[in-house]
């Protein structure tokens, strides 16, 4: 079976979507095409947020799905951030209905959780963590930054990388501990046949047949 992994970067003006193959190489790079004011937002009236929600579910629907592979999906939530959280909520249903494959996962991650990963835990400042972001996308896809480094959206690119990078290896760990819990277990086998109630069975009951003489 075939693997890829996606990183959803979500930002007000731009954002940015990264695919990598099952090797984490990138495969594809996706870019929302919206232009939408952020001032002109107001929360009790959805019709405002209709335009950058459109623009995200056709840039969903440009990343290839197929039943033959086994596609996780990484999309940035952000704690205490109510527009960003709504649009997750939304990308994370689109994906859903976009994407129906049995094998399709979907794992919301925080900021901090790839900046600790990226940044080996240091506390720095917001700009210090946008230039490792970038350093990190240049050093291990130098081809894709060349590509890219004039554009507009170039942070958004490199932090969207990270968060399918930096999600895998999240997801990798999860599976590593999740196999460390289970090998601790006692075998059921072994386990002491006193410990389990013996069912009573109910003895089958023989209906004799009875030939008749025509």
């Amino acid at each position: 079976m075939l693997y890829s992994y996606v990183g959803i970067d979500l930002a007000w003006k731009s954002g940015a979507i990264v695919v990598l193959d099952q090797d984490w190489k990138i495969k594809q790079i996706i870019i929302p095409q919206f232009d939408i004011n952020k001032r002109k937002y107001v929360w009790n009236k959805l019709d405002n947020k209709l335009p950058l929600l459109k623009h995200w579910k056709r840039a969903i629907e440009e990343i290839p799905n197929s039943f033959l592979r086994q596609t996780t999906y990484y999309v940035e939530l952000m704690e205490n951030n109510k527009l960003f959280n709504y649009i997750a909520g939304y990308v994370s249903g689109v994906i859903a209905q976009w994407d129906n494959s049995p094998f399709t996962k979907l794992e919301l991650i925080s900021p901090n959780k790839w900046n600790r990963e990226l940044l080996w835990g240091r506390k720095v400042q917001r700009e210090q963590i946008k230039e490792a972001s970038l350093n990190f996308f240049k050093t291990n896809e130098p081809s894709w930054y060349e590509r890219y480094k004039d554009h507009k959206n170039l942070s958004d690119i490199a932090d969207a990388y990270c968060i399918a990078y930096f999600g895998i290896k999240n997801t990798l760990r999860k599976k590593v501990y999740e196999n460390q819990e289970r090998d601790r277990k006692p075998n059921q086998n072994n386990r002491n046949k006193n410990t389990f109630k013996e069912t009573k069975q109910r003895p089958t009951r023989q209906v004799k047949r009875v030939q008749r003489n025509s």
